[in-house]
């Protein structure tokens, strides 16, 4: 076969090569040109073996490391379809814990063939060597990376300087403004709507923030606390060319006043976790939230005791006025000591293809396709979610945020203490702020030097 005649087979099968990433694997059409997509070559057919040869049973695990997972989506969404495509495969769980920690794995040479983690769990992951570049899978197996949402893409770039891809994305964990129906109808107080200003959101908390028959309520809160303004506003916690924290920016500013403007309301900061309050005690009116509560309400609605609420679009700062809180993944990496590395891309690919994203998505978690036609069937299998506006979560766009470090956590205890410092009027911002920096500088130094 001539190069122009596969190039022409190659574009007609592979209808998204036209718009490529090449910082994914600047290889792989030029790979499968050169290959004419393995045909002829010995290379492993769809069931993992090599062609004309039969299938061999292989078990591989499967580890969950910081990035929720039930036992219920991991039998529903990853066991039983790759069951179904690959019979041969077998997955079997771990799960982070005593024994099993990603060091303790690494140590003891058993990390698992295929990762399920978070976006900062994957930082933590890669630190160790202990995951796989997937840039020859990506190329080997002619996976189109331009298939994915952008957003995603860009920030698992941001996980290597020299190129490597180490992570696919899953699902994304998206955020938006839920709401308690019947608080607003209780005073009289209008839905929130799409397009609000965080100017608006702390608007109706005033209103909404108040006691009465005896019972606290409280306008606003924020899953996950102050941070989740400094990732909407893409904010770095540490300089990656020194390795020192950075929070003495006109940025931070802008988040700890915005924190502070949300807590002053009288009767706003009681100090009780905002989950528990929005869902539970249901004394929260609105709470700017992350994906997994959909799961959660959809249990609620299940047992029979469900919450009369809504979605809206996160409230903006003026200054990055299309932004959600910061990007957060679920993301699939292979282990570098996997014996199974071609059978574990297999699933990986699968995971990533139409079937599983579109069965996940109509459970309420965002798949990581960008084709638009996700979007009309998203979160459809929940009942609960019947008649909300779940487009909302598409009237932002998940923030794209620095790259992370293996110190930011230093940085980010220390932000949330000053933040919560100005927020009661312990200390102006700007001292807050300084002495943070100095704090997670001395921490960061210390760590450094183990």
């Amino acid at each position: 076969m001539d190069k122009f005649r596969m190039r022409k087979r190659f574009l007609a099968e592979n209808p998204g090569a036209a718009a490529w990433r090449p910082s994914f694997g600047a290889g792989l059409a030029l790979l499968l040109l050169s290959g004419c997509a393995g045909a002829g070559s010995g290379a492993p057919n769809d069931e993992g073996s090599p062609r004309g040869e039969p299938a061999k049973p292989v078990t591989l695990t499967f580890y969950q490391y910081s990035a929720f997972l039930t036992d219920e989506e991991f039998q529903e969404l990853i066991a039983k379809p790759v069951k179904s495509k690959y019979p041969h495969i077998t997955l079997e769980l771990v799960r982070d814990g005593k024994g099993t920690s990603p060091s303790e794995l690494v140590t003891a040479g058993s990390m698992p063939d295929i990762v399920y983690t978070g976006s900062a769990g994957a930082v933590t992951l890669i630190e160790l060597n202990a995951v796989h570049d997937l840039n020859g899978p990506i190329k080997k197996n002619g996976l189109d990376p331009g298939k994915f949402d952008a957003t995603a893409v860009k920030f698992i770039q941001s996980y290597s300087k020299r190129g490597e891809t180490y992570a696919l994305p899953f699902a994304i964990n998206f955020s938006a403004l839920y709401y308690n129906k019947d608080l607003f109808d209780k005073f009289g107080v209008p839905y929130p709507t799409d397009g609000m200003s965080w100017d608006d959101a702390i608007g109706l908390a005033k209103k909404l923030t108040r006691t009465d028959n005896g019972i606290p309520y409280k306008g606003l809160d924020l899953d996950g606390g102050f941070q989740r303004l400094g990732e909407q506003l893409a904010l770095p916690v540490i300089d990656p060319k020194t390795i020192r924290a950075s929070l003495q920016t006109d940025g931070w500013k802008t988040a700890v006043d915005m924190f502070k403007r949300i807590k002053e309301i009288p009767g706003n900061a009681d100090g009780k976790a905002a989950v528990p309050a929005f869902e539970q005690d249901r004394s929260l009116a609105m709470l700017a939230g992350l994906g997994a509560r959909l799961g959660e309400l959809e249990e609620l609605h299940n047992k029979g005791t469900p919450l009369n609420w809504d979605l809206a679009a996160m409230p903006t700062f003026r200054e990055a006025p299309t932004n959600s809180f910061g990007i957060s993944l679920f993301l699939l990496m292979l282990s570098s000591g996997g014996k199974h590395k071609d059978e574990a891309f297999q699933v990986v690919r699968l995971l990533l293809g139409e079937e599983v994203q579109t069965a996940l998505n109509k459970r309420g978690r965002q798949t990581s396709l960008q084709d638009p036609k996700y979007r009309e069937s998203f979160a459809g299998d929940l009942k609960s979610a019947q008649g909300k506006n779940v487009a909302a979560i598409y009237k932002r766009t998940p923030a794209l945020l620095p790259p992370l470090t293996k110190y930011d956590n230093i940085a980010k205890s220390e932000l949330a203490k000053a933040a919560a410092k100005v927020a009661a009027g312990g200390s102006d911002v700007n001292t807050a702020l300084r002495e943070a920096e100095d704090q997670a500088n001395k921490l960061i130094a210390a760590e450094a030097a183990k």
